[in-house]
């Protein structure tokens, strides 16, 4: 489930496949919660490459939020769009768990609520490690964040600082240890945590 916390930032994960002939292109992101402006990023295309990138976008409205992406080449012809995507807005006071599970089964899940579903049940948002932000501004909207240790060896030195400057800013971190000779690894973690405190 894709939910994001009015007022906070969270990240824009996109992929670009570039099958055909090398081009510099530009990604355009537009929506609703930008009041009408149009954020540009710049992007080289080699041919046969697939390229990713975290854009941070601001979720303002409490109502609505939609993100329309477009890639444009150099000529300003469009190579490919998505619009109208629209993330789920959580209530303001919602807890958000991010979530990376080694396999999509691992999913963490919360109990339903009594009397069924509710706009204020807790919600689980899952993420994929390669576009896990290397900000901690993005991870802002996040409460907690559920994290596998066969899926954390795969972040990258930004990344796993931007953790740390999220979990040294009140953010909780909860890792999932796969088999028991990773718990000195978590402990290591755990210490270097305190320490930088």
């Amino acid at each position: 489930e894709n939910a994001v916390r009015p007022g906070s930032w969270y990240p824009v994960a996109i992929e670009v496949l570039n099958e055909d002939a090398s081009f510099d292109g530009v990604i355009e992101i537009s929506g609703s919660q930008f009041g009408g402006q149009v954020q540009r990023y710049a992007v080289e295309l080699p041919s046969n490459t697939r390229k990713r990138l975290v854009i941070p976008v601001f979720a303002s409205s409490a109502s609505f939020a939609q993100v329309d992406a477009r890639l444009l080449d150099t000529t300003g012809k469009v190579r490919d769009e998505k619009a109208a995507q629209r993330p789920k807005l959580s209530s303001w006071d919602n807890f958000i768990l991010g979530a990376i599970p080694s396999q999509f089964a691992g999913m963490p899940a919360f109990p339903e609520p009594r009397g069924g579903k509710s706009d204020f049940a807790p919600l689980v948002a899952r993420l994929m490690p390669e576009f896990l932000p290397d900000s901690p501004l993005l991870l802002e909207g996040l409460n907690a964040l559920y994290l596998n240790s066969e899926k954390a060896v795969l972040l990258k030195e930004p990344q796993e600082e931007a953790l740390l400057a999220w979990v040294n800013a009140g953010g909780h971190l909860i890792r999932s240890e796969e088999h028991t000779s990773e718990l000195q690894s978590h402990l290591n973690l755990v210490c270097r945590l305190l320490l930088e405190k």
